[in-house]
């Protein structure tokens, strides 16, 4: 009985995790990476948009869809997947690509971009990328705005890159600004399937009283 008064509560505890942890989805979104044109000019790098991403070499400014929303843990805007950025400098027999960065989210309350980095000396993927030291904004009722700036290289990425971690400065000088405004859709609705383990708690729950009370009587 103890064992299946355990279980019934591992169940409970499961679904209401399960339903808790759903990333939020987006009603609307707007969002900016300010690129300082300087640098690219100054390393002779040319920059292109990846996936979904938008690039105005005009105004330095470049867009990455908003996917949704992650309140479980910790305040993160999670970008579009295959969207991001490439740097291209110019090579013998054409644009020879320096690195491809994508799958981007955004840690409000660390300030920190997270990603995925490609490069010809290989790739780090799903780690922290940069990090901005000067950072505003937040959630208030189910709206999101933030900006952030003056980015360095993230730990993560450092430690991964070790003696070539310098040569991807350009990176972090690179991006001036982010700006995110965020508004929230209502919560999802909890899948069958969350609904069906939570009700199997509950049974086990009862199952569990039940048997004590006739017990007791």
């Amino acid at each position: 009985m103890t064992y299946l008064k355990h279980l019934a509560v591992m169940a409970v505890a499961l679904a209401a995790s399960a339903a808790s942890a759903a990333n939020l989805p987006v009603a609307s979104y707007s969002d900016s990476v300010l690129m300082d044109t300087s640098v690219l000019s100054a390393k002779n790098l040319t920059l292109q948009k990846v996936g979904n991403a938008t690039w105005n070499a005009t105004t330095g400014v470049l867009t990455d869809p908003v996917a949704s929303v992650d309140l479980a843990s910790a305040l993160v805007i999670q970008f579009d997947a295959s969207s991001g950025f490439a740097l291209y400098t110019p090579g013998l027999f054409g644009p020879s690509k320096v690195a491809t960065l994508q799958n981007f989210s955004y840690n409000v309350n660390t300030g920190t971009l997270h990603g995925d980095l490609y490069t010809p000396l290989g790739n780090l993927l799903d780690s922290d990328l940069l990090t901005a030291s000067v950072k505003t904004g937040g959630l208030s009722g189910n709206l999101i705005n933030v900006s952030a700036s003056n980015f360095s290289l993230a730990a993560e990425m450092v430690t991964a890159l070790g003696s070539n971690a310098a040569n991807f400065q350009f990176v972090a000088d690179a991006v001036k600004q982010v700006n995110i405004s965020v508004t929230l859709a209502a919560a999802p609705v909890p899948e069958p399937t969350t609904y069906a383990l939570m009700g199997l708690g509950l049974v086990g729950i009862g199952l569990v009283s039940r048997r004590r009370m006739a017990a007791n009587a």
